[in-house]
């Protein structure tokens, strides 16, 4: 992965692109756009706009920050139609966090892999609530972060192909899961 990503920028960004798209459209089939789910969308829209302009893809693999990337990472692992992957690359740490794993460097892995540890642990407890509690505006607030996190890849020069194959991938691996 660490050769693909700085090497083939565009095509793994792009491929990144196909597979949130699919788990968008996932999300959406649920969603009616009443006025209140219509507001949870531009919360969830909000949120994420904040989130990347906190991060504004530059944030610095220091030990606080790579804390901070896994345990939004983790997070996205948990939340349908968000990938951990692409959050990294939004939050600038990508790059890092592949290298770290590449080169087998423990200290960044461990300080990454405690952020995620506590995300999934944090967002699981929180996401299992909101859904008891209204299952479509968490779903709505959801489906607003993925559509701005994908808005955001797509803004960069996106490559077609590897869009495509990404949404298929993705298609492909949920009829497998559903049998």
């Amino acid at each position: 992965m660490d050769f693909l990503y700085s090497e083939h920028p565009k095509e793994w960004k792009s491929f990144f692109s196909g597979l949130i798209m699919d788990g968008l459209m996932s999300i959406g089939m649920g969603i009616t756009l009443s006025l209140r789910e219509f507001s949870f969308i531009g919360l969830g829209m909000a949120a994420m706009i904040l989130l990347e302009s906190l991060g504004a893809g530059s944030m610095n693999p220091t030990p606080l920050n790579l804390v901070v990337g896994g345990v939004v990472a983790g997070a996205s692992m948990i939340l349908p139609g968000i990938s951990g992957s692409s959050m990294l690359v939004i939050l600038g740490l990508y790059e890092s966090v592949v290298s770290a794993v590449a080169r087998f460097d423990l200290k960044r892995i461990g300080v990454f892999g405690l952020g995620v540890v506590l995300g999934v642990a944090l967002i699981s407890s929180a996401l299992g609530r909101l859904m008891k509690r209204n299952e479509k505006d968490t779903m709505a607030f959801l489906f607003g972060l993925t559509l701005v996190g994908l808005i955001t890849l797509l803004m960069e020069n996106v490559v077609l192909l590897y869009l495509i194959l990404g949404i298929v991938a993705a298609t492909s691996f949920e009829r497998v899961m559903r049998g």
